[in-house]
Protein backbone atom coordinates (compact mmCIF):
# COMPACT_ATOMS: atom_id res chain seq x y z
CA UNK A 1 0.00 0.00 0.00
CA UNK A 2 2.59 2.14 0.73
CA UNK A 3 4.79 1.40 -2.64
CA UNK A 4 1.69 2.74 -4.27
CA UNK A 5 1.07 5.76 -3.17
CA UNK A 6 4.93 6.40 -3.29
CA UNK A 7 4.54 5.76 -7.32
CA UNK A 8 1.36 7.88 -7.77
CA UNK A 9 3.30 10.64 -5.54
CA UNK A 10 5.91 9.93 -8.76
CA UNK A 11 3.84 9.90 -11.18
CA UNK A 12 2.14 13.32 -10.15
CA UNK A 13 5.77 15.03 -9.92
CA UNK A 14 6.89 13.47 -13.31
CA UNK A 15 3.35 15.26 -14.74
CA UNK A 16 4.33 18.60 -12.66
CA UNK A 17 7.70 18.87 -14.26
CA UNK A 18 6.41 18.07 -17.65
CA UNK A 19 4.25 20.15 -17.41
CA UNK A 20 6.59 22.93 -16.19
CA UNK A 21 8.94 22.44 -19.30
CA UNK A 22 6.16 22.81 -21.58
CA UNK A 23 5.21 26.00 -19.92
CA UNK A 24 8.65 27.04 -19.53
CA UNK A 25 8.66 26.82 -23.65
CA UNK A 26 5.67 29.28 -23.39
CA UNK A 27 7.24 31.69 -21.33
CA UNK A 28 10.45 31.66 -23.59
CA UNK A 29 8.43 32.26 -26.48
CA UNK A 30 7.11 35.18 -24.39
CA UNK A 31 9.94 36.66 -23.30
CA UNK A 32 11.86 36.34 -27.31
CA UNK A 33 8.56 38.12 -28.47
CA UNK A 34 9.17 41.40 -25.77
CA UNK A 35 13.29 41.23 -25.82
CA UNK A 36 16.29 41.70 -27.66
CA UNK A 37 18.16 38.44 -29.13
CA UNK A 38 21.10 38.64 -26.43
CA UNK A 39 18.71 38.33 -23.61
CA UNK A 40 16.58 35.78 -25.12
CA UNK A 41 19.72 33.63 -25.43
CA UNK A 42 21.64 34.05 -22.40
CA UNK A 43 19.05 35.09 -19.82
CA UNK A 44 15.74 34.49 -21.26
CA UNK A 45 16.23 30.52 -20.13
CA UNK A 46 16.42 30.91 -16.89
CA UNK A 47 13.74 33.66 -15.90
CA UNK A 48 11.34 31.25 -18.41
CA UNK A 49 12.76 28.25 -16.24
CA UNK A 50 11.62 29.72 -12.98
CA UNK A 51 8.22 30.91 -14.26
CA UNK A 52 7.97 27.66 -15.72
CA UNK A 53 8.32 26.01 -11.98
CA UNK A 54 5.90 28.34 -10.81
CA UNK A 55 3.32 28.02 -13.35
CA UNK A 56 0.65 27.64 -10.74
CA UNK A 57 0.77 30.36 -8.99
CA UNK A 58 1.67 32.30 -12.08
CA UNK A 59 -1.51 30.91 -14.04
CA UNK A 60 -3.95 33.83 -12.60
CA UNK A 61 -1.33 36.42 -14.61
CA UNK A 62 -1.18 34.43 -17.38
CA UNK A 63 -4.70 34.95 -18.15
CA UNK A 64 -4.43 36.47 -21.91
CA UNK A 65 -6.97 39.35 -22.76
CA UNK A 66 -7.35 40.35 -26.45
CA UNK A 67 -7.32 43.27 -28.16
CA UNK A 68 -10.83 44.10 -28.07
CA UNK A 69 -10.42 44.46 -24.62
CA UNK A 70 -8.06 46.99 -24.90
CA UNK A 71 -9.89 48.74 -27.35
CA UNK A 72 -12.86 48.81 -25.35
CA UNK A 73 -10.92 50.12 -22.29
CA UNK A 74 -8.51 52.34 -24.52
CA UNK A 75 -12.26 54.34 -25.49
CA UNK A 76 -13.43 54.24 -21.73
CA UNK A 77 -10.46 55.93 -20.57
CA UNK A 78 -10.82 58.70 -23.09
CA UNK A 79 -12.43 61.89 -21.81
CA UNK A 80 -15.29 63.50 -23.28
CA UNK A 81 -13.06 66.47 -23.51
CA UNK A 82 -10.14 66.71 -25.05
CA UNK A 83 -7.19 67.30 -22.65
CA UNK A 84 -3.52 67.04 -22.09
CA UNK A 85 -3.66 65.80 -18.53
CA UNK A 86 -1.00 63.29 -17.90
CA UNK A 87 -3.46 61.36 -15.94
CA UNK A 88 -5.61 60.21 -19.19
CA UNK A 89 -2.55 60.99 -21.42
CA UNK A 90 -0.43 58.26 -19.77
CA UNK A 91 -3.27 55.70 -19.83
CA UNK A 92 -4.25 56.25 -23.48
CA UNK A 93 -0.31 56.10 -24.26
CA UNK A 94 0.07 52.51 -22.56
CA UNK A 95 -2.82 51.04 -24.11
CA UNK A 96 -1.77 52.09 -27.68
CA UNK A 97 1.62 50.83 -26.73
CA UNK A 98 -0.16 47.28 -26.47
CA UNK A 99 -1.96 47.74 -29.80
CA UNK A 100 0.93 48.38 -31.28
CA UNK A 101 3.87 46.12 -30.16
CA UNK A 102 1.60 43.32 -28.02
CA UNK A 103 -0.90 42.74 -31.51
CA UNK A 104 0.87 44.56 -33.86
CA UNK A 105 -1.62 47.00 -34.78
CA UNK A 106 -0.48 49.57 -37.21
CA UNK A 107 -0.12 53.17 -36.94
CA UNK A 108 -3.43 53.51 -39.30
CA UNK A 109 -5.23 50.87 -37.73
CA UNK A 110 -4.82 52.66 -34.36
CA UNK A 111 -5.84 56.02 -36.07
CA UNK A 112 -8.40 53.99 -37.49
CA UNK A 113 -10.32 53.28 -33.84
CA UNK A 114 -9.92 56.83 -32.65
CA UNK A 115 -12.01 58.43 -35.55
CA UNK A 116 -15.34 57.47 -34.20
CA UNK A 117 -14.09 59.09 -30.66
CA UNK A 118 -14.85 62.98 -30.19
CA UNK A 119 -10.59 63.24 -29.58
CA UNK A 120 -9.82 62.23 -33.52
CA UNK A 121 -5.70 61.74 -33.36
CA UNK A 122 -3.84 61.11 -36.44
CA UNK A 123 -0.88 59.10 -37.21
CA UNK A 124 1.76 61.23 -36.01
CA UNK A 125 0.07 61.08 -32.66
CA UNK A 126 -0.44 57.60 -32.62
CA UNK A 127 3.59 57.29 -33.53
CA UNK A 128 4.53 59.86 -30.43
CA UNK A 129 2.19 57.61 -28.10
CA UNK A 130 3.56 54.38 -28.94
CA UNK A 131 7.33 55.66 -27.61
CA UNK A 132 6.05 57.40 -24.74
CA UNK A 133 5.94 54.55 -22.26
CA UNK A 134 9.27 53.28 -23.30
CA UNK A 135 10.97 56.41 -22.27
CA UNK A 136 8.70 57.22 -19.38
CA UNK A 137 9.61 53.23 -17.87
CA UNK A 138 13.39 53.45 -19.02
CA UNK A 139 13.95 56.77 -17.00
CA UNK A 140 11.36 54.63 -14.40
CA UNK A 141 8.81 57.91 -14.30
CA UNK A 142 7.01 57.48 -10.87
CA UNK A 143 3.77 59.46 -12.01
CA UNK A 144 3.46 57.52 -15.22
CA UNK A 145 4.07 54.17 -12.97
CA UNK A 146 1.19 55.74 -10.91
CA UNK A 147 -1.20 56.64 -13.35
CA UNK A 148 -0.97 52.88 -15.60
CA UNK A 149 -1.32 51.40 -12.13
CA UNK A 150 -4.55 50.03 -12.56
CA UNK A 151 -4.53 49.52 -16.69
CA UNK A 152 -1.23 47.57 -15.82
CA UNK A 153 -3.07 44.83 -13.18
CA UNK A 154 -5.91 44.74 -16.11
CA UNK A 155 -3.38 44.51 -18.77
CA UNK A 156 0.05 43.12 -18.09
CA UNK A 157 1.98 44.16 -20.84
CA UNK A 158 6.22 44.37 -20.66
CA UNK A 159 6.78 47.63 -22.94
CA UNK A 160 9.39 46.61 -24.58
CA UNK A 161 12.97 48.29 -25.50
CA UNK A 162 13.36 50.11 -28.31
CA UNK A 163 16.72 51.94 -29.86
CA UNK A 164 16.61 55.28 -30.61
CA UNK A 165 17.25 56.69 -34.70
CA UNK A 166 20.16 58.47 -35.01
CA UNK A 167 20.15 60.75 -37.81
CA UNK A 168 23.29 61.03 -39.55
CA UNK A 169 24.40 64.88 -40.21
CA UNK A 170 24.15 65.74 -43.71
CA UNK A 171 25.97 68.94 -44.97
CA UNK A 172 24.70 70.22 -48.35
CA UNK A 173 27.27 73.13 -50.08
CA UNK A 174 25.15 75.22 -53.01
CA UNK A 175 27.65 76.68 -54.97
CA UNK A 176 25.92 80.02 -56.90
CA UNK A 177 27.40 82.43 -59.35
CA UNK A 178 27.54 85.84 -58.93
CA UNK A 179 24.30 86.06 -61.56
CA UNK A 180 22.51 84.07 -59.23
CA UNK A 181 23.58 85.68 -55.76
CA UNK A 182 22.45 89.01 -57.50
CA UNK A 183 18.87 87.57 -58.44
CA UNK A 184 18.35 86.20 -54.81
CA UNK A 185 19.37 89.98 -53.01
CA UNK A 186 17.06 91.14 -55.81
CA UNK A 187 14.70 89.67 -54.54
CA UNK A 188 14.73 89.87 -51.07
CA UNK A 189 15.09 93.91 -51.57
CA UNK A 190 11.43 93.68 -53.61
CA UNK A 191 10.36 91.48 -50.85
CA UNK A 192 10.90 93.97 -48.48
Amino acid sequence: MNDTGLTIAMYLVAIYFIVAQIFMLYFWYIIAQIHGFAYTIFIGPFEAEIKGLLWPFLYKIMEEYTAKDVIKTLKDVIPIHKTRKRLYIDKRNYLICILYYKFNYTEKMIEDIFSLTKNIIDRTTVNYAKKQPTHMVKFNDSQFLENISILYKQFPFKIPETNFIKFIDKKVTITLSSEQLCAIANFAEKMI
